[in-house]
């Protein structure tokens, strides 16, 4: 699968590189949460051109959400394609820019001081071109992509229309040129583009290999090819009939999360790994919470509130589905690099061991409670559940942030073996 050190069969690259975009996207993702906890009242009235709304979805999908995914995408594009990653350097000053670059886009939104966003954008839309560079540079010939490999593929290229329209609408605040409905289409470029173009194709891959399953997706292509319509639908239509074109689109990306979802199941029915794994658990929890999206968004659209549609979107769906998949993947990636080339000649961890199974029950239980918690207060416009349920995903996510320090700091060399 992934080679234990770089240079390997697939040419992955230092752990170090993944994991640091993996430590600041938890860092980011309990920012938000901040955020939104030191601003209910505007989540409640869903102010979503407020300056703290605006910092808080930054935070969770550049700061979070990109973050994580680029850094698994260094680890696992090789994998998926087979090919040697370009260029690591190139990985770490993608990193070394984007992280300031956040930084200075949510400092702008808190504080509104234009410099900060446009200066900040500019980081921003710099990292991301020397990531898609790379990733450009690492992908083979097409014939090798496979499922999987399209749907990582085509969300890279949203990824750069979507921070490309971003930095176009934070210089249209100053000197405005832009005509239309830009923030609908920077929203669903971003949202369903590249978030969840890109947690699909990753979870066609990650689950069959953590579940040990051998069947095949049954619906992959449909809903590949269902929810670039949807994206293209809204992206194209918001300019000429706006209304038409977000319900016509929302129902064809509503279709192709079912026929996701469907195939999701049926991945996991034919597992055969059976013990119950808590991190899989809630990473399969997500797929429900962007069910239960399509749920909400029926309700925004007959009167209900439109602020839980994006709160189940990002937080039950998006941030569910990262935080379960990332307790696989960091004690995987820490037991390949560390202990990987040790097997046979001394005495080593199990995977197991590295992440204990009470503690991703815990953390998956409190984020999954507190998440659901947090959306009832939501559709109930009752703030001390909402406040409530906020805080325990706080905990949550500080939880598993201690435990991937801690799970880093395991000792680089087995003992030997007696």
């Amino acid at each position: 699968m992934i080679a234990p050190k770089p240079g390997g069969a697939t040419g992955a690259p230092p752990l170090s590189l993944p994991l640091r975009f993996f430590l600041a996207g938890l860092t980011g993702l309990a920012a938000a949460l901040l955020v939104l906890i030191g601003h209910v009242g505007a989540l409640l009235r869903f102010q979503y051109g407020s300056g703290a709304l605006l910092a808080a979805t930054h935070l969770m999908t550049l700061g979070f959400i990109s973050m994580v995914m680029m850094g698994a995408m260094y680890q696992l594009v090789p994998v998926v394609f087979n090919v040697k990653l370009s260029s690591v350097r190139l990985g770490a000053w993608h990193y070394a820019a984007l992280v300031p670059g956040v930084v200075l886009m949510v400092s702008g939104f808190l504080t509104h001081v234009a410099a900060f966003l446009m200066v900040g954008g500019t980081l921003v839309v710099l990292s991301v071109t020397l990531f898609l560079l790379n990733v450009a540079r690492t992908l083979p010939n097409r014939a090798q992509w496979g499922l999987s490999g399209w749907f990582v593929a085509t969300a890279l290229g949203y990824l750069g229309f979507t921070v490309s329209m971003g930095w176009l609408l934070a210089w249209n605040l100053s000197h405005p040129f832009l005509a239309g409905d830009g923030l609908a289409v920077h929203l669903v470029l971003g949202g369903v583009g590249w978030f969840a173009l890109a947690l699909m194709g990753v979870s066609y891959k990650l689950l069959p290999m953590f579940s040990l399953t051998h069947a095949q997706p049954r619906w992959g292509w449909w809903a590949y090819g269902l929810l670039n319509a949807g994206v293209w639908i809204v992206g194209a239509g918001t300019w000429w009939w706006p209304r038409p074109a977000a319900a016509l689109g929302a129902l064809v990306a509503a279709a192709a999360l079912v026929l996701y979802a469907g195939d999701i199941r049926r991945l996991w029915r034919h597992r055969l790994r059976r013990q119950p794994d808590p991190a899989v658990y809630l990473a399969l929890a997500g797929t429900v919470g962007g069910l239960a999206t399509v749920g909400a968004a029926a309700w925004a659209a007959a009167g209900g509130p439109w602020s839980l549609v994006v709160f189940l979107f990002f937080y039950g769906w998006m941030a569910a589905s990262v935080l379960g998949y990332l307790q696989k993947l960091v004690p995987f990636l820490v037991w390949l690099h560390r202990y990987g080339p040790h097997v046979g000649r001394s005495a080593v961890p199990r995977m197991r061991d590295l992440l204990q199974e009470r503690w991703s029950w815990m953390e998956g239980a409190l984020y999954a409670a507190s998440t659901a918690g947090a959306a009832m207060g939501l559709a109930t416009a009752t703030r001390d559940l909402l406040l409530a349920g906020l805080s325990g995903m706080l905990l949550a996510v500080l939880w598993l942030l201690a435990v991937v320090i801690w799970v880093l700091r395991q000792p680089s060399v087995p003992a030997a073996a007696p």
